[in-house]
């Protein structure tokens, strides 16, 4: 079954359409399709999406009488659904408003089941999957035809499972599936098996690889790469700023490549998870075959990406005694995975995300390299290799211990380089959350519900290991309080907290003890962690001396000894950062609480205050050279060296010089060089200083009376509106939604989709409204062109409410430099820079004539009435390569910008 909505909240849109298909052996038989009358009006991109007009509804009977049809036609049967959550609760919820019974029949999801099939492919969605199952695609976003390929998906998932999987993990999905309502019937036994295969058309040749499109092999472009090879070879450091037409992930792969074949191991680091599979699955197979011939790349994941196989056998043996019921749904996956490749990176089974599932990875996954076989023997394949490609996270674990982690290389290449600072600070700080320490604590407390598992396993051997059972009673009671006392901590500490915050603050800085600064005492909760290490070291040690004989679990192999290690290494870990920042006496750290309204999701953090020490020490320290490379980096001007200053890497000196004065290192004398690429046909800045700029909700109206005013005529060469929130950005959506023609082309950051999404509705029309919060890549029109004009609602000056750049600003104001200069000028012109410039060309893009050749970014509005007086304007301007201009009123903006696009 399917339904259409009119978008993506539950509480605030509605079921349009539903639809669904009853399958009997393998094939639809009877088929429901019925609208349903809207409770609001249709968006445009409802009916974009759905081709769904407010007219084919207006004739749709009422609610009840349709749900009632549906509820006569589904019965007691499964109901199949992809992504089933979403639409099971959109009909619940439907079905409770018109006060109707619910459905009886169990839910079934095909998304996750085509996860377990094919952990591999890229994308699972429905789209996709019936793309590469060739099933027949009818209609585009309509619920009876997405009800019958969600339907033939589920039965090609099914299908392939019970042909691929062994024996032995068939049965394993059939333990975990044996309680769940529906999916006890999708995995029998292995002996049940071949009664249980529908009687579907079959899916031939499709392999858990992944079907490879043939794609033409990636030359090594030798005029820029050579250069940034150079620059490796030469052992030197280098920032280089890219063409924002060019795929910066690929020159660094491309420069590794060279500087890899004359000899040079090079370490290649990016921000996340997605152009590192990227690289490692995509780019690196289509490099020139030659060069590729001859050199090794070995993909590394993060310290805990690593899937610890013998822990999982343990699960799948008996997992109704040691994985709660929800949990036993997103195991399967994970089980099909691992019982069809070798490998151990969690990040090859995309089915599984330990972002969705944080506790059941918690019980599964790797502590370090150096705990399971698989982490070990892919750390031994990275020492033979050429090209070491890891995640920003894994180059601080291994920056913070010392080079433990990798082995040694002559080089690195940070790609992707503008967004170090961010994540320097997170991977350099420290975190204290409930979602940390609840995983630790469950990994305990849902096998004490059971009769196995480790928590009995430990409570039959309590005498031999020494503890009385009075003794035993307490510390297993102070144990499963704990969660408790710690909730209890949040929930006063955020009371407090509350009382004593700016208006819409939702972190708060504090720079004393927590117990002074919020009236909270931690000392009760770091006395129960610590009795709790005691006893679980206590356990370790007798343990161990009981010997293998007598410590190891009968029923599954459990090594006790291992298990109770992993356990109180980690509540070591949580108990001294929850005690290092509850002290907060380290004047190099900025300490702060974080959504303190919920003691569920609030938050102690810290960061480094200068990251020099954390990170651009060690990083010159660790690499002989390196190529911090990013298309939005340096800045123009006297801010250039502001971004690598952050980090520690200028050779710029902070700190005052024996005559007194600020001394400065000569550029020439710096560790890291800087080469830019000169940008051609820069953009045309106008400054409007008469446009106050959009502070508040309050503002955003007369804002969106503004745009539609000015920037109206434009609206056919795209026009891309960028903000700093997402508040007053779904404010201003609003208005300017009233003002604009119905069915007007204008999408919403936030509201109608991510980044991905916007790109694919601006690419389906000739122009329109963009308004966004960040940048966007890959925004091109259906000419190949991006948006002509970006109007900047609001210069994205950093907020001094965020804990880091307040403790930048005071710690600039004890050496007497200019705040605004020195931090609020280059901050701000950097982050517009980072955001406007996958919309820049380039002057050998510019010069191309082939059909490649985009048409970029042509003017850009700064409407900020602080922008002039400040200076910042014309700051701002020069980062982008432009000279700045000031517009005297509404009608010298449209004149100018008339003059530069049509």
């Amino acid at each position: 079954m399917d339904v259409e909505t009119t978008g993506l909240d539950f509480d605030a849109e509605c079921i349009i359409e539903l639809a669904a298909a009853r399958f009997e052996n393998g094939e639809p038989v009877a088929e429901f399709q019925a609208f349903l009358p809207p409770t609001k009006a249709l968006t445009s991109i409802s009916s974009l999406l759905t081709g769904l007009r407010e007219e084919d509804l207006r004739t749709a009977p009422p609610a009840a009488e349709t749900l009632r049809a549906f509820l006569d036609f589904a019965g007691d049967l499964p109901l199949v659904a992809h992504n089933a959550e979403f639409d099971s609760l959109f009909l619940r919820r439907t079905l409770e408003r018109e006060g109707l019974p619910q459905l009886t029949g169990p839910w079934l999801d095909s998304l996750l089941l085509a996860r377990a099939a094919w952990p591999a492919w890229e994308s699972h969605r429905l789209d996709s999957l019936a793309q590469r199952l060739d099933i027949l695609r009818e209609a585009e976003h309509r619920a009876l035809p997405d009800a019958r390929r969600a339907g033939r998906v589920f039965l090609a998932a099914q299908r392939f499972l019970l042909a691929s999987v062994s024996p032995d993990g068939l049965n394993s999905l059939a333990r975990l599936a044996e309680d769940l309502p529906g999916w006890k019937e999708v995995f029998p036994f292995a002996d049940e098996s071949a009664a249980k295969i529908p009687l579907a058309k079959p899916v031939e040749n499709i392999e858990p690889a992944a079907v490879v499109a043939t794609v033409a092999t990636v030359p090594i472009e030798a005029a820029e790469t050579s250069k940034m090879a150079e620059a490796l070879l030469e052992k030197r450091w280098m920032a280089w700023e890219s063409s924002p037409q060019e795929d910066e992930f690929l020159l660094g792969l491309q420069a590794a490549a060279m500087a890899a074949s004359k000899g040079v191991r090079v370490l290649l680091c990016v921000p996340d998870i997605v152009p590192w599979n990227n690289l490692r699955k995509h780019v690196w197979p289509r490099l020139n075959a030659e060069l590729r011939g001859t050199l090794k790349l070995t993909a590394l994941a993060e310290p805990q990406g690593y899937l610890c196989r013998r822990r999982l056998a343990a699960i799948l043996k008996n997992p109704g005694n040691s994985l709660p019921t929800e949990e036993r749904a997103l195991a399967l996956p994970l089980a099909a995975w691992a019982d069809r490749t070798p490998s151990s990176f969690i990040a090859d089974c995309r089915g599984f995300s330990p972002d969705r599932n944080r506790l059941l990875w918690s019980r599964v996954c790797c502590d370090a390299y150096d705990e399971d076989p698989e982490a070990q023997a892919a750390r031994a394949e990275a020492e033979s290799a050429d090209i070491i490609l890891i995640t920003y996270a894994a180059l601080f674990s291994h920056l913070k211990l010392e080079g433990a982690l990798l082995p040694a290389c002559d080089t690195v290449i940070l790609a992707g380089a503008h967004r170090l600072i961010e994540m320097a600070r997170r991977g350099f700080g420290r975190e204290v959350t409930f979602f940390r320490l609840n995983p630790i604590l469950r990994l305990l407390r849902q096998s004490r519900e059971k009769d196995t598992g480790l928590w009995p396993l430990l409570e039959r051997r309590r005498e031999k290991m020494g503890f009385t059972e009075e003794e035993w009673t307490g510390l297993a009671q102070s144990w499963f309080e704990s969660e408790k006392q710690f909730q209890k901590f949040f929930q006063k500490m955020g009371k407090q907290a509350m009382r004593r915050r700016a208006p819409g603050e939702n972190r708060i800085r504090y720079t004393e003890p927590v117990a002074l600064a919020f009236g909270t005492n931690p000392e009760p909760v770091l006395l129960a962690l610590k009795e709790q290490e005691t006893f679980l070291q206590r356990c370790q040690e007798n343990l161990a001396r009981l010997g293998p004989t007598d410590s190891m679990d009968p029923l599954n192999q459990t090594d006790p000894v291992g298990e109770v290690r992993r356990i109180l290494s980690r509540l070591r870990a949580f108990r001294l950062d929850f005690e290092k920042l509850c002290d907060a006496r380290d004047s190099g750290e900025v300490y702060w609480l974080e959504d303190f309204s919920n003691p569920h999701k609030a938050a102690l953090r810290s960061t480094p205050l200068d990251l020099r020490a954390d990170f651009g020490l060690p990083l010159q320290s660790s690499f002989d050279g390196g190529l911090l490379l990013s298309p939005a980096m340096m800045l123009a001007g006297d801010g250039g060296w502001f971004f690598l200053r952050l980090l520690g890497l200028s050779g710029k000196a902070d700190e005052v010089d024996e005559a007194g004065e600020g001394g400065e290192t000569d550029p020439e004398d710096a560790p890291v060089a800087v080469y830019e690429r000169p940008a051609v046909s820069p953009p045309r800045f106008l400054l409007a200083p008469f446009v106050p700029a959009v502070a508040s909700m309050e503002s955003a109206a007369a804002f969106a009376h503004f745009l539609f005013e000015s920037a109206a005529p434009f609206s056919e060469k795209g026009v891309y509106v960028l903000f700093t929130s997402p508040g007053p950005l779904r404010a201003v959506y609003q208005a300017l939604r009233a003002l604009l023609p119905a069915g007007a082309p204008v999408w919403a950051q936030h509201v109608d989709g991510g980044k991905d999404t916007l790109s694919k509705l601006f690419a389906s029309a000739r122009g329109g409204w963009i308004l966004a919060s960040e940048g966007m890549e890959g925004l091109y029109d259906a000419d190949g062109r991006s948006p002509a004009l970006a109007v900047v609602a609001r210069m994205p000056l950093p907020s001094m409410r965020e804990p880091w750049w307040e403790a930048q600003g005071e710690n600039l104001r004890t050496k007497g430099r200019n705040l605004r200069y020195d931090l609020w000028h280059p901050a701000a012109a950097l982050r517009l820079k980072r955001e406007l410039a996958p919309l820049r060309r380039h002057e050998a893009d510019a010069a191309k004539e082939d059909k490649e050749s985009r048409e970029g970014l042509k003017m850009v509005w700064l409407l900020d009435a602080r922008a002039s007086g400040e200076g910042l304007g014309a700051y701002a301007a020069r980062s982008l390569g432009c000279e700045p201009q000031t517009a005297a009123d509404l009608a010298a903006l449209q004149a100018a910008t008339r003059a530069v696009l049509f």
